[in-house]
């Protein structure tokens, strides 16, 4: 296991390099990193073979096309293994869940699904639990109206912010950006050469299109999947609840300054301040809890959390 801290201070970098833009050449990536191209290439490559990157896609707003996201978090029962992995690879298949994780505590999966109008949430959920109602435990749902995500650096929290899926808009996209759209949410890093052979779109217009939709910002940032177990990294998700809502902006402001936030969700029906840390340890973990409890003591009325133990799809767009 490459555990973060036996990562080479130069693959620290070559990966947040990454992470704040994966669009970057390797020749771009060399030039910031004071290095030679073929040091980023082999590098890159090394990362890829040991399974560190497993990926690269596109954080897209989706409120700007018009979606919204409904987040289901969903405990299974009478499931062995074996079902369990058949209900994963359903819901990863599905073109409607952009979202899909296991989960470590009193849920088993989370998803987001992407929808226009809560219709078509409907007929996920119906066509879901006639598959697997016999399966399925406790579940909640409730709407997630928006999230902030954040680089996973190691070394500065300057410009790690993105935030996205805000007010609903209805941008309208042609077939040719559509298709364009789908192919960068789950291959980001995918040369314009290849997305032009891919589509069926010349290379000029499929610059066009990728400098369209980051300028209207229907794109939000070229990000990579990271491998956490590789890394010996876990991912906890808080969830407060709070007696004086006031406190949510300076706790965003706060959460904002911290160097493992990964996620900060902004959802309705379920917890009011969602935040989500990457960690080394437990320890670490425990020590992060405790110093939002004390430094909001007055705010908060409960908390719990739980550990998405593997995320399983991350692709926000599909046409």
């Amino acid at each position: 296991m490459a555990e973060l801290n036996k990562l080479t201070d130069f693959k620290r970098r070559l990966i947040d390099e990454l992470d704040k833009n994966c669009r970057q050449s390797n020749a771009q990536i060399a030039k910031r990193l004071k290095v030679g191209k073929n040091v980023v290439n082999y590098r890159l490559n090394s990362l890829i073979k040991e399974q560190i990157i497993t990926g690269f896609y596109s954080v897209v707003d989706i409120a700007k096309l018009g979606y919204f996201g409904i987040r289901l978090y969903l405990k299974l029962r009478f499931a062995t293994k074996k079902k369990e992995q058949e209900i994963l690879n359903s819901l990863v298949k599905s073109n409607v869940t952009w979202w899909v994780g296991s989960i470590d505590g009193d849920y088993d999966i989370g998803i987001v699904v992407r929808v226009k109008e809560i219709n078509d949430f409907y007929n996920f959920w119906d066509h879901f639990s006639k598959l697997y109602h016999r399966y399925m435990g406790k579940s909640t749902i409730h709407v997630h109206k928006a999230t902030h995500e954040y680089s996973s650096s190691f070394f500065s929290v300057e410009g790690r912010k993105i935030s996205y899926a805000g007010f609903v808009e209805h941008a309208q996209l042609s077939k040719k950006e559509k298709l364009v759209l789908s192919t960068l949410a789950e291959q980001s890093r995918m040369p314009i050469v290849e997305i032009a052979q891919k589509t069926g779109i010349s290379t000029i217009a499929v610059k066009n299109i990728i400098s369209r939709l980051v300028k209207r910002g229907i794109i939000k940032a070229f990000k990579l999947k990271l491998n956490y177990d590789k890394l010996g990294l876990t991912l906890y998700k808080i969830n407060f609840s709070l007696n004086d809502f006031s406190k949510k902006a300076e706790m965003l402001s706060y959460t904002n300054n911290h160097s493992n936030v990964l996620f900060v969700d902004e959802s309705i029906g379920f917890a009011d301040f969602e935040v989500s840390f990457l960690v080394e340890n437990y320890a670490r973990f425990k020590e992060i809890l405790n110093n939002y409890k004390s430094k909001f003591s007055d705010s908060i009325a409960d908390v719990n959390y739980f550990v998405y133990s593997k995320i399983h799809k991350i692709k926000y767009f599909e046409d």
